[in-house]
């Protein structure tokens, strides 16, 4: 495959996917900032059809709605190899990509869609903006690294149930980060932020107090968390985010 049979604009979908793992049409709409999604249609079937991406659509009522999702497939190893900072083990299992949970497509989704929230609030206040994921930040913990207002963040999507036990560990880990000084960013700079999507207010409101405690068990530690529930942003929508900070 030659890269030359490939547009810059079909170049930009590849490393997209790179980035967030997954995509709907509706988000590379906005991503593309390109109005004709007929076009953007066009970019992503010939993508398609040349094995370099994967397109998930279901036919069946009530899934036929839904935008169809497009992840890497095994073609994409060519083109993305001689880009710069590309994880190489990632490249050796893109062809897994398709084959991938509901669970974590969804996971991916909504981490692109935190991505396009921010972005947008960094453009209308004219923010400096970086954002970060797994793919592209290789020592990353955290779903994801952001950076607006000249203001650093870690966030963290739990978006699974789970039992008190399991979210106290993860707390305790995420800690551990800060005490051990695990960040890639060594420096002197203060830890950045720690963004916290719980699942439901059940457990934001149990993580409140339980990560209260355990920073003051260590001795005080300066690290600062807000929390959220994908409860509320499911009612209310990711613009309108009400954060809670630590009890």
């Amino acid at each position: 495959m030659k890269i030359n049979k490939i547009t810059p604009k079909q170049i930009e979908i590849i490393l997209l996917l790179y980035k967030f793992r997954f995509l709907n049409t509706h988000q590379f709409k906005t991503l593309l900032k390109h109005k004709d999604i007929r076009r953007i249609n066009s970019w992503l079937k010939d993508l398609n059809n040349k094995k370099i991406i994967f397109r998930i659509y279901s036919k069946k009522i009530g899934e036929n709605t839904k935008p169809a999702i497009y992840c890497l497939d095994s073609g994409s190893k060519k083109i993305l190899q001689d880009h710069k900072e590309i994880n190489k083990i990632f490249l050796n299992r893109v062809y897994k990509e398709k084959t991938r949970s509901k669970e974590f497509i969804n996971h991916s989704l909504f981490i692109a869609s935190i991505y396009l929230n921010f972005l947008k609030l960094a453009e209308t206040n004219n923010s400096k903006f970086e954002f970060l994921t797994k793919t592209t930040l290789l020592d990353l913990f955290t779903d994801s690294y952001l950076t607006i207002n000249n203001k650093e963040y870690l966030i963290e999507v739990w978006d699974k149930k789970e039992a008190d036990f399991v979210l106290r560990k993860k707390i305790k880990k995420l800690i551990n980060h800060f005490i051990y000084g695990d960040w890639p960013h060594k420096n002197d700079k203060k830890f950045p932020t720690i963004l916290l999507f719980c699942l439901n207010e059940k457990n934001k409101n149990y993580l409140n107090p339980f990560i209260t405690q355990v920073l003051i068990e260590e001795g005080n530690l300066k690290l600062s968390f807000l929390l959220t529930s994908l409860e509320i942003i499911k009612n209310e929508g990711l613009e309108n985010i009400k954060w809670q900070a630590l009890n």
